[in-house]
């Protein structure tokens, strides 16, 4: 029954959030978004608290499983308007509202779950006190045997802090706690199987920062992985690099000195769009900023040891 397990940690494989409290406006699966999923090896979740620093940098890349997000209409879940499609073969149907996220329908490889009463991923708003349970009841075929499910999850605030993974460093990040339980009965009689997992998400990314998950049946196994990012997720001022960047204001041209050896500056706009970029193989750069128009950037320096810093400077 092995797919019945992959399905159950699909289901609380992913979502998005952050901030105090936030709305479906900030946060949630939006079709285009496509991103990775860099499967690791197990690694401790840490801990529950405010202000928390959680060091995921251990996470391994052992293969990559590649996210579409798609607009949904009509097929097996036609009250599903997004679809996550995933490279191993799995897909996700959702049904996103205002007020809710909810699963209509899974894909797990050719195993198809229907939600007859469908599953309650995320409620809006989200923030500290966020705390909800929820019943959900689904059919599906393995082997030629027909199961009914029936779920009970808990999800839960479980924190805030910093966020570090191979893919960068995030800061003002939220962590949430989800517990599911499912009971699958059928001709030959019933499973119980249990899902625990944690999420790390941040305003900005419309998908989970990291998953860290735990599941129990007939046997237990555990799964970790964390996700690629949008550019403009790292665009947070932080020093890494020791840097002298002016002048700033400037009315074009910058110099950026550094103590470690440059490899690459790139220059955004406040939105997180791409304004420039230049190579460089020195500890010393000018950077030209004339063509841009008047107002403020971000200029994000990369050293050649793999730190990166970010400094805001005012264009004229």
């Amino acid at each position: 029954m092995k797919k019945i397990y992959i399905a159950a940690a699909l289901l609380l494989s992913g979502n998005a959030l952050f901030a105090q409290s936030f709305s479906r406006t900030d946060v949630g699966y939006t079709p285009g978004d496509n991103y990775t999923m860099y499967v690791s090896d197990y690694v401790n979740p840490g801990t529950t608290g405010t202000g928390v620093t959680w060091d995921l940098s251990t996470m391994t890349n052992n293969s990559q499983v590649t996210v579409a997000t798609t607009a949904n209409s009509g097929g097996t879940f036609p009250t599903a308007n997004v679809k996550l499609t995933q490279s191993n073969g799995g897909a996700i149907y959702y049904n996103v509202s205002s007020t809710k996220m909810e699963v209509v329908g899974i894909d797990a490889n050719g195993t198809i779950f229907t939600y007859s009463n469908p599953a309650t991923y995320l409620q809006f708003p989200v923030n500290t006190t966020y705390n909800f349970t929820d019943a959900a009841a689904a059919t599906f075929t393995v082997s030629g045997f027909a199961f009914n499910r029936t779920t009970n999850t808990q999800s839960e605030y479980s924190g805030t802090g910093t966020l570090i993974t191979p893919a960068g460093t995030f800061t003002n990040v939220i962590r949430v706690k989800s517990t599911q339980t499912n009971t699958d009965t059928y001709a030959g009689g019933t499973i119980n199987s249990s899902v625990i997992a944690f999420n790390w998400y941040k305003a900005g990314v419309t998908h989970e920062l990291a998953n860290v998950s735990n599941v129990t049946g007939s046997s237990t196994s555990q799964s970790a992985y964390y996700t690629s990012v949008p550019a403009n997720l790292g665009l947070e001022e932080s020093e890494l690099i020791n840097l002298l960047m002016f002048p700033n204001p400037t009315n074009g041209t910058i110099v950026v000195n550094s103590d470690e050896v440059i490899s690459k500056i790139e220059v955004y706009q406040l939105s997180g769009e791409l304004a420039m970029e230049q190579t460089v193989n020195d500890n010393s750069s000018e950077v030209n900023l004339s063509e841009l128009n008047s107002g403020m950037y971000l200029v994000k320096v990369y050293g050649n040891n793999g730190a990166v810093s970010v400094k805001r400077i005012s264009k004229n």
